[in-house]
């Protein structure tokens, strides 16, 4: 039996030390903000074919609005914050405490806490 294309449609992407560096975890009102730009770059042209990306954090409150007005100051704008698609919503529910996604992007998902953003640029491609 012929196997069936998978299609990525939406990725959970984590903000603190995936998509930016230089935070300062003792006074996040220090943070300096330094963005992997190939990462935005990758994401953004994600939402240029279609797909959704969701800000995936643990962050919360004023220290997530500096995060999005930062991330909107270098214009990326992320389709949903810590929060569902509307496709998961209309079939699980709003109230999840997780929110669903086809890939999660954090860099606590490898041993060297690195993000490979080549790799899944490249990935990304074979999935479309």
């Amino acid at each position: 039996m012929p196997r069936k294309k998978y299609k990525l449609n939406l990725i959970a992407v984590d903000f603190d030390d995936t998509i930016c560096f230089g935070i300062n975890e003792d006074d996040p009102s220090k943070d300096t903000y330094i963005f992997d730009m190939n990462a935005i770059r990758i994401l953004k042209n994600f939402q240029k074919r279609g797909g959704s990306v969701i800000l995936w954090t643990c962050r919360s409150g004023a220290s997530l609005a500096r995060a999005v007005n930062e991330l909107a100051g270098i214009g990326f704008y992320p389709d949903y914050v810590n929060y569902d698609h509307k496709s998961t919503i209309a079939k699980w529910g709003d109230n999840g405490r997780k929110v669903y996604a086809d890939l999660y992007i954090d860099e606590r998902n490898s041993i060297d806490r690195k993000v490979d953003w080549d790799t899944i640029e490249e990935w990304l491609k074979r999935e479309e």
